[in-house]
């Protein structure tokens, strides 16, 4: 529990030894009745296809409804977090993301703070 009871999230141990359960994404339980075992790792490049192909599909939406997309870096900035790619972990890869999601519906979370430590 945090301060005034609130409920905190984390992780114990080693995070890159710590696989994601299959029916979670990161720390949350989509399906807990998902079969046993983990989520297979994918390399940098399959998530930046990934990413790009759920830009192009969500850009467009977005900019029709005059909803705004934001980009926040990694958190901590490690190339890799429970056996799983990161994608902005370093100031430079802000640039690439700019580059496949150049449009009026995106914004950008500047926190370099994150990327610096």
């Amino acid at each position: 529990m945090g301060a005034w009871g609130a409920v905190t999230v984390g992780m114990d141990g080693p995070v890159e030894e710590v696989p994601i359960p299959k029916g979670s994404v990161w720390n949350m339980v989509y399906d807990p009745d998902a079969e046993a075992g983990y989520v297979g790792s994918i390399t940098h490049e399959e998530l930046w296809r990934r990413l790009e192909a759920f830009l192009s599909e969500v850009i467009p939406v977005a900019e029709e409804a005059g909803v705004r997309l934001a980009l926040h870096p990694d958190d901590p900035p490690m190339p890799t977090m429970r056996r799983q790619p990161r994608l902005v972990y370093q100031p430079g890869m802000y640039q690439r993301v700019i580059d496949l999601a150049r449009a009026r519906a995106t914004r950008w979370s500047y926190a370099w703070a994150r990327l610096l430590r």
